[in-house]
């Protein structure tokens, strides 16, 4: 699903009734800081003005959703509040108001209810994709978003992603998944590689969700997997972890962001899960993870950095593919992927882990960003041929990273060095582009 990346822009009316700009792009408003003196002040609409821009369903949608803010005295701040969620809805791409007397006037932009994007995305070890995606909007209390996406290039992959809702910000519904994906998976023992193997999944997946003002969505359901693990490069001998098998799940999830930029808020994940497979050699998979990430704000220029993971697994018959799989720059809660600096994409396999990131971010020139991160990791590696330890949780092991990103038109590109205190190996990685699934 292709990220949505919009400009914000709110204003109200001065006494020449001009547009005055309260809230712009995130950057605009940490340069140009303003004093809310009037959050206590007292307003009165009697009527709601929406530009010709909203017309159709989408200006339906926008009246009724402004429809508790006429006719009775509001607070300034209320007001701003409102506005906020206005540009939350997923149909908005930019909205501000302006107050004229008694009457309050909306402007802004929709989003076409159906568009087209392409997406490129190269990283080591990941290879090049290239995503060609279709999203399909229906807008109203009874709506429907669906995304369709393919991916060409090292690795295949098409996806059918439907939800199904009633609300407008906040709201309950049916999701379904459809998909096909293709990704590589690796074996090391220390920084060694012993074997790359390429991993199909075909997917179905169905379940119930609810969101609320675009921060927070809960979901839960059911899936079933098949999925094929098979040996490209390595000795035979490690044709021993191959498979290929059905497996059923069941899950519980948990999102909440509220990132707008790279500079304030915070975005956490959670996850429950339970697997089986129906073959004679039955595998059960249960267990949970979760992983925070935030942005807190110093100055202009600088901003903290802070980074909180982890999970437990447990069950009999794991494929190795299965466990949580620690190194590289990427997270992804439902693959059991999360980044570590120091090591490369699935150096560490593990059956438990806790993960802490500490850094610094500074914008070196507008959308060129210098950050510095240093991670301590526990864990626990279920493949003892690897990891000689009888130990429940290893020692902590740490490690650090410079990087240098720029948010170009095509996407982020970012270039990395990062080294750990086992190998001490310095490690640089390069990447172009969104991170595709």
């Amino acid at each position: 699903m292709f990220k949505k990346r919009r400009n914000f822009e709110i204003g109200r009316g001065s006494g020449r009734e001009k547009k005055e700009a309260l809230l712009s792009l995130a950057k605009k408003e940490e340069e140009n800081p303003e004093k809310n003196t009037s959050a206590t002040s007292v307003l009165f609409f009697e009527k709601l003005n929406l530009s010709p821009n909203f017309e159709g369903k989408s200006r339906i949608v926008l009246e009724e959703f402004l429809s508790d803010i006429i006719g009775r005295e509001i607070g300034e701040e209320e007001l701003r509040q409102k506005i906020l969620r206005v540009y939350r809805l997923p149909f908005i791409s930019k909205v501000y108001y302006e107050r004229r007397g008694k009457e309050l006037f909306l402007d802004g932009e929709v989003i076409p209810e159906n568009t087209l994007g392409i997406g490129f995305h190269y990283q080591k070890d990941y290879g090049t994709a290239f995503r060609l995606g279709s999203t399909l909007h229906h807008i109203g209390k009874f709506g429907n978003t669906t995304n369709i996406n393919a991916k060409i290039g090292d690795y295949l992959g098409l996806d059918l992603y439907s939800l199904f809702h009633y609300g407008i910000s906040d709201e309950v519904g049916l999701f379904s998944r459809l998909a096909y994906n293709e990704r590589p998976f690796y074996l090391y023992e220390k920084n060694h590689r012993l074997a790359s193997y390429k991993k199909e999944i075909l997917k179905g997946e169905l379940g119930v969700f609810t969101r609320y003002q675009d921060d927070l969505f809960l979901s839960a359901g059911m899936s079933t997997n098949y999925a094929k693990l098979k040996l490209e490069a390595g000795d035979t001998d490690y044709k021993y972890f191959e498979y290929s098998k059905n497996f059923n799940n069941a899950f519980l999830r948990f999102r909440f962001d509220n990132v707008r930029n790279r500079k304030s808020g915070m975005k956490a994940e959670a996850e429950y899960k339970f697997s089986t497979s129906s073959t004679k050699k039955n595998s059960n998979i249960y267990g949970p993870s979760y992983q925070i990430d935030g942005y807190l704000p110093i100055s202009s220029k600088l901003t903290g950095l802070y980074h909180l993971s982890g999970g437990i697994m447990q069950g009999n018959r794991i494929p190795v593919d299965q466990y949580f799989k620690i190194g590289g720059l990427q997270n992804n809660i439902e693959l059991n992927e999360f980044s570590f600096y120091g090591y490369r994409p699935h150096q560490k396999i593990v059956d438990k882990f806790m993960i802490g990131n500490l850094g610094i971010q500074y914008e070196v020139l507008n959308n060129v960003y210098w950050t510095g991160n240093w991670n301590v990791m526990a864990y626990h590696s279920p493949i003892n041929d690897f990891e000689q330890s009888s130990k429940k949780w290893r020692k902590y092991i740490h490690g650090f990273a410079s990087s240098l990103l720029y948010e170009s038109p095509l996407g982020p590109i970012e270039l990395s060095i990062s080294r750990n205190n086992q190998e001490k190996e310095f490690l640089t990685t390069f990447s172009i582009g969104y991170y595709f699934e």
